[in-house]
């Protein structure tokens, strides 16, 4: 399977709807320094790793090899959560070209595929970084 036919399955140009201004990232703390400075810059993480290769999810499920790296913005209220208190920071769609798009398989979320400039993001809550269980 082609990567690109298996993105068009699973995602939706998030440009044909509309976009809210503000959305939201949450963060391991230990990076804040790096994303204060530098930006959100996309990446494979471990979570959507998992979540994204599982192949439990049928039809909807991806080889490894076929995941892009991105960054996961999120409507509120949010629907992930790391069992960690994470930063939180707010995110102005406004300053963003428009290469988002809705990611189907999870609630009031969106992928953007670009860096997040520093200046588009603003950090609304300093986690601790502690275990939430």
């Amino acid at each position: 399977m082609q990567f690109e036919e298996t993105f068009e399955e699973v995602y939706r140009r998030a440009n044909e709807e509309r976009i809210p201004r503000y959305l939201f990232h949450k963060g391991n703390p230990f990076f804040r320094e790096d994303i204060l400075k530098y930006g959100l810059i996309p990446k494979i993480g471990d979570s959507y790793k998992l979540f994204i290769t599982d192949p439990s999810r049928g039809k909807d499920h991806l080889d490894a090899s076929e995941l892009r790296p991105m960054v996961f913005l999120y409507e509120e209220p949010f629907e992930y959560d790391s069992t960690y208190d994470d930063d939180k920071y707010k995110v102005d769609t406004d300053l963003l070209d428009k290469s988002l798009f809705r990611h189907d398989l999870l609630n009031n979320c969106y992928t953007y595929l670009s860096v997040i400039p520093p200046e588009a993001i603003s950090l609304v809550y300093k986690g601790s970084g502690e275990s939430s269980w």
